[in-house]
């Protein structure tokens, strides 16, 4: 049970959903430490928010691009 804040209700939550975010977190830690490794989130060096979420959103495009491509070359079987 929980209670809300605001207006001090009390609800029931899933009890799945910590265990939801606690792994959340460690994907969301992965993300960005092979982003910044091999992807070049580190290597921004524009000045203006419009670059930046540029940057952000293509080196975004591109793990999920390398990701997908190494979940499709695991699947296949070896010769």
């Amino acid at each position: 049970m929980a209670r809300r804040f605001k207006t001090g209700r009390i609800y029931r939550t899933d009890d799945a959903l910590p265990v939801l975010v606690a792994c959340s977190r460690f994907r969301v830690e992965e993300f960005f430490e092979d982003c910044k490794g091999y992807l070049g989130m580190a290597q921004y060096e524009t000045r203006s928010w419009v670059g930046w979420h540029h940057h952000m959103t293509l080196v975004g495009l591109a793990h999920l691009f390398v990701t997908l491509t190494r979940m499709r070359l695991e699947k296949r079987p070896r010769r």
